[in-house]
């Protein structure tokens, strides 16, 4: 006769601390505990055109000054949201523009992670030369640089479409906000207009994609040069007060906080240094 599940020595001992409060709450905290692990990163010298529009260049300068080590810690919604839309990201770059010709890039076997192709190209139509002949490929994203600006990033995708390549920029949205969605924000026109401006293309595929149920909208955009100058004009203005060791009047344009009362401010890690060089406090 079946034993049914076998637990065997699994909970000889105690219990560990995480077993407290309801059952969801038990198996949460065990996940949370077990997988999203904070992470370390080192201090990088780039720019990345996700974080740019929402910087503080004051507050960059003072990162820079400092060169920390960044602890990212993972919270569960915020993470199962940035993990659906990359799978939505996924599924659109690897099973429908892909295939349908639409994506110029390089791809990876699925199987063996063999990389198809030194140079971009459209979705193979060959099996994987690797010993798993396999005709499933995943899309490698663009990586751009620019060391001039110190800017580096990667792209959706690039999209041959009527003897012109344009970017791809896909942005995952709530079921709630993606009827409304008809338009990129100003951050996304900032994020999209430096990576054409790298890559050398003046036109970009916003692609709108609903989390749920993959509802999907495209909107042409052209690249914003004024965009991009100001975040060029912010960098080199954070750049040379480095170089000075000191925040510059140059920089003190660029701050995000018109006074001390500012809720921003009252959150930066930097307010006290802040006060001191930007309000003279």
């Amino acid at each position: 006769m079946s034993r049914g599940f076998d637990w065997g020595d699994a909970r000889a001992d105690a219990e560990p601390d995480w077993v407290t409060g309801t059952i969801e709450d038990r198996l949460v905290a065990k996940a949370v505990q077990q997988i999203l692990i904070p992470e370390q990163k080192p201090f990088d010298k780039y720019y990345h055109p996700s974080r740019i529009y929402d910087m503080c260049p004051v507050c960059e300068y003072y990162v820079r000054r400092d060169k920390p080590i960044i602890v990212d810690e993972p919270e569960l919604r915020m993470s199962g949201m940035a993990a659906a839309g990359t799978r939505a990201h996924h599924y659109f770059q690897d099973c429908v523009l892909g295939p349908a010709g639409l994506l110029k890039g390089l791809w990876r076997c699925k199987i063996c992670n063999r990389l198809h192709s030194s140079t971009p190209s459209l979705y193979p139509r060959t099996h994987c030369s690797g010993s798993c002949d396999c005709n499933e490929y995943r899309y490698v994203e663009p990586s751009l640089r620019d060391e001039e600006h110190l800017i580096i990033g990667h792209t959706d995708g690039i999209v041959p479409f009527e003897g012109e390549d344009y970017l791809l920029e896909a942005k995952s949205k709530s079921a709630k906000a993606y009827p409304e969605y008809n338009k990129p924000s100003k951050k996304e026109r900032l994020q999209a207009s430096l990576y054409m401006d790298i890559a050398g293309v003046e036109r970009c595929i916003y692609m709108f994609i609903c989390r749920d149920d993959y509802a999907f909208k495209f909107v042409i955009g052209e690249k914003d040069q004024g965009l991009v100058d100001e975040a060029h004009n912010s960098i080199a203005s954070i750049e040379e007060a480095l170089v000075a060791g000191e925040v510059t009047s140059a920089l003190k344009v660029f701050k995000r906080c018109a006074s001390t009362g500012a809720a921003r401010f009252k959150k930066c890690p930097f307010r006290e240094e802040c006060k001191r060089t930007c309000f003279g406090k």
